[in-house]
C-alpha cells in the first residue's frame, strides 16, 4: 500500500537537479588563481533518471586541469 508513495518520493529525489541551469552553477565555480599547476577534483557524482526505464544510471568522474589565471 505504501509503494506509490515510496515511489514519488524516489523519482522526486531522482530529478531533483532537472530545473538546475548548468551554466549558472559552472560561473559559480570560477575563481581568479595566481598558479599555474594541475588541480584535481576527484568523484564528482551523477545519477541522472533514465526516462525509458524510470531508473537512475549511477556515474562517477575524476578532473583534471591546469588553470590559467582563472
Amino acid at each position: 500500500m505504501k509503494t506509490p508513495g515510496r515511489i514519488v518520493k524516489s523519482m522526486a529525489f531522482l530529478t531533483k537537479d532537472t530545473g538546475k541551469i548548468p551554466n549558472d552553477i559552472l560561473r559559480g565555480a570560477l575563481f581568479d588563481v595566481d598558479y599555474d599547476e594541475m588541480v584535481i577534483v576527484g568523484t564528482l557524482s551523477s545519477t541522472p533518471c533514465v526516462s525509458t526505464i524510470m531508473l537512475p544510471f549511477i556515474g562517477k568522474a575524476h578532473v583534471a586541469y591546469i588553470p590559467q589565471a582563472r
